[in-house]
């Protein structure tokens, strides 16, 4: 199964998977031919407006995070479920230090990843890894910060996959699960 892309808003997706209202909870989709793989170069546009809307949260989140530990302390960060790399971005600037991996299924995305990393400058320490999850857990390497955001709940086990993350923290590390809660709601309902 594909994952879920972290680098943009709750609530949206470019996992592969269930029809929504199988699935139990909105996400967008683009999916190709007969139903297929999404179509990830329509898609992407979206996920990186969605994500740049989120940037300031997603910022605040990796600074805290290096307050955490020493940020010099941090080589490197798996950022599981990258989409296109704005969030890689944002946490290679927050550890400045750390090689910043973007994981994900999709090569489109990927390759925005890589192009956005190259734009911002971070092209040395940003790279990609396409992994198809939970299958290729453990052809992530070992991490001192992984970053899961809005994939966790695509990876069927998520016990077994937040196992398998510990299971690649080196000493001291840490995970950051990102997920969305439920739509939104509006009264009167």
């Amino acid at each position: 199964m594909s994952q879920h892309s972290a680098s943009h808003a709750p609530q949206t997706s470019t996992a592969t998977h269930a029809p929504d209202h199988a699935h139990g909870h909105g996400h967008a989709h683009a999916h190709g031919p007969e139903g297929g793989q999404p179509d990830w170069n329509a898609l992407a546009p979206l996920l990186e407006a969605e994500a740049e809307i989120a940037s300031p949260a997603y910022a605040e989140a990796a600074a805290w995070l290096g307050t955490l530990g020493t940020v010099h302390g941090v080589r490197r960060v798996l950022d599981v479920g990258s989409g296109p790399g704005v969030v890689t971005t944002l946490l290679a600037e927050a550890f400045p230090a750390a090689e910043a991996v973007a994981v994900d299924a999709s090569p489109e995305l990927l390759e925005r990843a890589r192009a956005r990393a190259e734009a911002r400058g971070l092209g040395a320490r940003v790279s990609t890894l396409r992994a198809e999850l939970p299958e290729d857990l453990t052809r992530l390497g070992e991490a001192d910060l992984i970053w899961a955001g809005n994939s966790l709940h695509h990876l069927g086990d998520q016990r077994a996959a937040l196992t398998a993350f510990a299971g690649l923290l080196r000493p001291g590390g840490l995970v950051a699960l990102v997920e969305g809660g439920l739509p939104p709601r509006h009264l009167p309902r």
